[in-house]
Order: C-alpha cells, then structure tokens, then sequence
C-alpha cells in the first residue's frame, strides 16, 4: 500500500470507531478514548500485523519475512495515542463537524508517523519476523 491509501484507511477506521462512541462526553475525552482504543483494537484485531505485512514503513525493514505484530508496551503506547489524539483534536476543534475531525486526526496521525520515523521505528521494535514470505 502506499502512504495515503493507509491515511485514508486510518482515517475511515477512526470514523467507525467513533460511531460507537460519540456518546462520550465531552469530546476531549472521546477522542482521548478513541485514540487509545484505535491502538488497542488495532493490536488486537490484527491490523498492526498486516501492517507488519503490507505497511509501507515495514516493507522496507524487512520485506522477505511474514511478520506478527507483537508489543509489550501496548497500553503505554495506546495512552500516548490518545494524547496525541486530543493534541491534534485541539487543532481542529470548532473548524469544521466533529466526524470529519475524527477522520481528519487519524489521517495526519498515520501520515504523521509516517514521515517522522515513528512507523519504521515501529516495524524495527514490533514485528516479529516468523519466517521467510512464500512467492
């Protein structure tokens, strides 16, 4: 995939998660939840292991292994990524409706990441590699 095909994904995935939870009130604090329950969810549903697979960021570490995501640093690094949402959320506050801010946030984020090395840094300390990719 390449870089803004994932930040669109992102994006939209932030968007499904905040339709179950634009309930939480105020919204600092649903997109300090949505943030840390994206990581979580995305560790646990196996979306950071496709993207140990198929993420730009990963192809380029080490693109001949399968990988898994793995992590024991997951509710630190899930915390931070609610911190981050509320950060870049404050940015966007009052511009334009809250789901397009959602959506806004998970874009840049990812692209964010992306561009700054925090991607590759993840697929160095993340992906496990299991074993050679079959052609």
């Amino acid at each position: 995939m390449n870089y803004l095909v994932e930040a669109i994904l992102v994006g939209l995935f932030c968007v499904f998660l905040y339709w179950g939870l634009q309930w939480i009130k105020p919204f600092l604090l649903l997109l300090f939840v949505l943030g840390v329950l994206k990581h979580s969810l995305g560790y646990a549903s196996g979306i950071e292991s496709l993207y140990c697979n198929y993420g730009q960021a990963c192809k380029a570490t080490h693109p001949l292994f399968r990988t898994e995501a793995y992590t024991d640093r997951l509710f630190l690094e899930s915390l931070m990524e609610g911190i981050a949402f509320v950060s870049v959320g404050l940015l966007f506050y009052g511009v334009t409706s809250k789901v397009y801010i959602v959506f806004l946030i998970g874009f840049f984020l990812h692209l964010l990441a992306e561009f700054s090395g925090l991607h590759t840094e993840f697929c160095e300390k993340n992906c496990r590699r299991t074993s050679p990719k079959t052609v």
